[in-house]
């Protein structure tokens, strides 16, 4: 690690780019040992000392994570589980990308621009049939929590029970969230809505709840 450090002459190297080969005569001359494998090989033999850490200060987080896998392992046809998040603020902006344009037309976005406005996208992802629904929305507070609720007990209307799981931010636990839920639950049976649950909440289990649901069926890539 340290030869590296040091300037490509010093290595018998006469380029700053080179190659593993030229690398490890060098290091041969040097009376160093460098085994000649690619870096991706090296990093792969080390792979059990890269963990992935556990940053939740829940001391429950590790039973929380195990009601959230029997829930989805246990998961019938006539319910769904969704994980729900919010993204923002972000700036309303004109932004890079393809745009079908006339063959004389010359598109471009300006490097500075005025904000045309904030936006918060409040969204839920149907980890059993891989279907997001969203709304956008100026704040993250209850009240949009509620709203995206009654949307979903709407959408999901064929579901017998719907479960909702999301972090611990202070708009996902209220006092006001859970007694309307409550109030919808008392009414689900008389409507035909489904009855909605909430998963256990922690800080850190969002990631968790999105690797949980690929793995469940099947899929390592982001839902298109």
């Amino acid at each position: 690690t340290c030869a590296r450090r040091t300037q490509p002459a010093a290595q018998w190297v006469d380029r700053t780019t080179p190659s593993r080969s030229i690398l490890w005569r060098g290091d041969k001359r040097k009376g160093l040992l460098l085994v000649n494998m690619s870096p991706y090989t090296i990093i792969g033999a080390m792979c059990h000392l890269f963990t992935l850490p556990n940053t939740s200060q829940d001391p429950q987080y590790k039973a929380k994570i195990e009601a959230i896998k029997k829930i989805l392992s246990e998961l019938k046809n006539d319910e769904a589980f969704f994980s729900i998040d919010e993204f923002g603020p972000f700036a309303v902006k004109k932004t890079g990308g393809r745009k079908r344009v006339a063959p004389q037309e010359n598109y471009t976005v300006p490097q500075w621009q005025k904000s045309k406005g904030h936006l918060i996208v409040t969204a839920a992802l149907e980890l059993s049939r891989n279907q997001v629904t969203h709304f956008y929305s100026e704040k993250k507070n209850t009240g949009e929590m509620i709203k995206m609720m009654d949307l979903l007990r709407t959408q999901y209307r064929n579901c017998k029970i719907i479960y909702l799981s999301w972090d611990a931010a202070s708009w996902h636990i209220s006092r006001e969230l859970f007694s309307k839920i409550n109030e919808r639950n008392e009414e689900a049976p008389t409507h035909g809505y489904p009855v909605v649950r909430t998963a256990p909440a922690s800080r850190s289990t969002i990631s968790q709840r999105h690797r949980v649901g690929f793995q469940r069926h099947g899929t390592s890539d982001h839902p298109q």
